[in-house]
C-alpha cells in the first residue's frame, strides 16, 4: 500500500500540534510541568508557558511533524516496493 506523503505529513503536523498544545496548556492551567519540561528537553531554547510558548510551540511543532510524517512516508513507499 503507497501511501500519499503529503497528506501523511499533513496529518502528522497536526497530530503533533495537538500532542504540544495539550503539555502546553497543562503547564499553563498548573495541571502537570512535566510534558513542559520534556519538550524544553527536546526543543532548545523553548519559550515560557504562557501564550507566546502556545504559538511557538504549534509552529515548531506543526513544521517538525511534517517534515518527519513526510520522511516516514517517503521511506515507507520507497521500502515497500
Amino acid at each position: 500500500m503507497k501511501l500519499n506523503i503529503k497528506a501523511f505529513a499533513l496529518t502528522a503536523g497536526i497530530m503533533s500540534v495537538f500532542a504540544i498544545d495539550w503539555c502546553i496548556i497543562m503547564a499553563i492551567t498548573g495541571i502537570g510541568s512535566r510534558p513542559y519540561e520534556l519538550i524544553n528537553e527536546i526543543y532548545f531554547g523553548f519559550i515560557a508557558a504562557n501564550f507566546g510558548g502556545l504559538v511557538v510551540g504549534t509552529l515548531i511543532a506543526f513544521v517538525d511533524g511534517c517534515v518527519a510524517g513526510a520522511a516516514f512516508a517517503f521511506l515507507h513507499n520507497k521500502l515497500s516496493k
